[in-house]
C-alpha cells in the first residue's frame, strides 16, 4: 500500500495553526506571485526552493511527527512566509499533477540551510552555558520549540484532529 503524501493531507486549518493568519495570508501572496523558484523534494517530507522578497532566500518546508516545520536564509528564519509559499506551490503541482523534480545532493541551498541551523544551534548552545539555574532573572524558553534546531516542537504543539477539517483552499 503506497503511503500518502504528508504534504498532501495538510488542511488550510493546520497551516494557520502553524503560522497564523497573517503569515498565511503573506505565504499565499507571494505563492500566488509566482515568487517561488526551483523547487524541489529532498526525500519524502522536505521541500526546498528558491523564494524572491526582499532578496531571494533558501528556504525549507519539513514534515516531522505530521506537522510543517520550516527554515529559511530570511532575518525571521523560522515559520515564515517563505516557507508558506514553498509549501503551497508544492502542494499546487500535486494538485496539478505536476512533477517536482528531486533535489541535487551538491545544491548549494542545502550548505546555506545547513549554515543557518548550525549558527542557530550554537546560538543556542551559548544561552544554555550562561544559564544560571538559581537565577530568578531567567527567562524561559517558548515551549513550542527545540532546543537548537529552530523548529517548532510537534509533541509539545498538541494533537488536532484533520479529519473532517477543510481542505486547503487554492
Amino acid at each position: 500500500m503506497k503511503k500518502k503524501n504528508p504534504f498532501a493531507v495538510l488542511t488550510w486549518q493546520d497551516l494557520e495553526s502553524w503560522v497564523g493568519l497573517k503569515t498565511l495570508s503573506r505565504g499565499k501572496a507571494y505563492q500566488k506571485s509566482s515568487a517561488v523558484q526551483d523547487l524541489a523534494v529532498a526525500g519524502k517530507s522536505r521541500l526546498i526552493a528558491w523564494v524572491q522578497g526582499t532578496k531571494r532566500y533558501a528556504t525549507e518546508v519539513e514534515i516531522i511527527g505530521g506537522e510543517p516545520n520550516s527554515g529559511c536564509t530570511c532575518p525571521v528564519g523560522i515559520e515564515c512566509k517563505h516557507g508558506v509559499a514553498v509549501l503551497l506551490e508544492y502542494i499546487e503541482a500535486l494538485k496539478q499533477n505536476k512533477e517536482v523534480p528531486l533535489i541535487n545532493p551538491e545544491d548549494p541551498r542545502l550548505a546555506l540551510l545547513d549554515d543557518i541551523l548550525e549558527v542557530d544551534e550554537e546560538a543556542d548552545d551559548d544561552i544554555e552555558d550562561e544559564y544560571d539555574p538559581n537565577s530568578r532573572m531567567q527567562e524561559e524558553k517558548p515551549q513550542n520549540q527545540q532546543s537548537g534546531s529552530g523548529r517548532v516542537d510537534p509533541e509539545q504543539r498538541g494533537s488536532r484532529a484533520i479529519q473532517g477539517a477543510c481542505p486547503i483552499r487554492p
